[in-house]
């Protein structure tokens, strides 16, 4: 039976089922939420959705900044780690979705930082300000 994710949109909560692949990324971001919380950061967001992409996680962290996660999940690294996943695309993808963020959220003057969870079968690897967008003004 497939899971599905509820979302909550204009007070709304629209249900969607997850194909196979989303299910097994569900699962690992549900890690990776796990994983920051019990670093005491609040979520912000999960699986923030605009025109220019998806960022997986936002959360403010211990330091008061706004904290855009990635994450990617590998069974083995036999075709690359999957922090390599996150290419120059993925980054300039990110960068525009954290963009509208912020100015949705009015978060103007919060330091921002881009993060990376690389989640294998035994251990979450976490790479703060793992990348930095570049030609993006707020």
């Amino acid at each position: 039976m497939r899971r599905v994710r509820k979302r909550i949109i204009h007070g709304m909560e629209i249900n969607r089922k997850l194909s196979p692949s989303q299910e097994v990324g569900d699962e690992h971001e549900t890690r990776a939420l796990e994983y920051f919380e019990a670093k005491k950061w609040k979520l912000i967001c999960r699986n923030y959705r605009c025109k220019a992409g998806e960022i997986d996680l936002i959360f403010w962290d211990r330091e008061g900044s706004v904290v855009f996660v990635e994450v990617k999940y590998r069974s083995s690294a036999d075709y690359g780690f999957a922090e390599e996943f996150v290419d120059w695309n993925k980054q300039r993808k990110l960068g525009r979705a954290a963009l509208l963020f912020v100015k949705e959220q009015r978060l103007y003057h919060q330091n921002l930082r881009f993060d990376i969870a690389a989640v294998s079968p035994g251990e979450i690897l976490h790479i703060p300000n793992a990348f930095s967008p570049e030609g993006y003004t707020i």
